[in-house]
């Protein structure tokens, strides 16, 4: 029997993911094959891979190993500078440059943090 094993990587810009696999799938004869069936979810990005149909279309075949995802893992950014001893002021202020989608927004946010923070600490109180 074939050993066949398909292997996609998901296009970032197609939000359909499982038609991505499918197409692939339906390129192959895997009728009686030992499949097994492996993609690579861009970074960043959810799996939107629906499982159970990628299994219904390998109803032909004799056996699916597995339909396995491989993800990259993002670096995530070192957030250097803060400490412990800081003010909650000056560690939202770093936070917030941190952020660039954030960033107009900064002062804003800080004021309504801090008013959040000193209304809690009065209800401890």
């Amino acid at each position: 029997r074939p050993f066949i094993q398909i292997e996609v990587k998901i296009d970032p810009e197609n939000e359909d993911h499982t038609q991505q696999l499918l197409d692939e799938i339906y390129k192959k004869k895997i009728e009686g094959a030992v499949l097994k069936i492996l993609y690579h979810v861009p970074p960043g990005q959810k799996d939107g891979v629906d499982i159970q149909a990628v299994e219904r279309a390998c109803a032909n075949a004799q056996y699916v190993v597995g339909v396995i995802p491989l993800r990259t893992h993002t670096s995530r950014q070192k957030r250097a500078g803060l400490k412990v001893d800081m003010n909650l002021e000056t560690l939202l202020g770093a936070y917030f440059d941190e952020k660039p989608e954030l960033k107009p927004k900064k002062d804003l946010l800080i004021k309504k943090a801090l008013e959040l923070y000193e209304n809690s600490q009065e209800e401890v109180e």
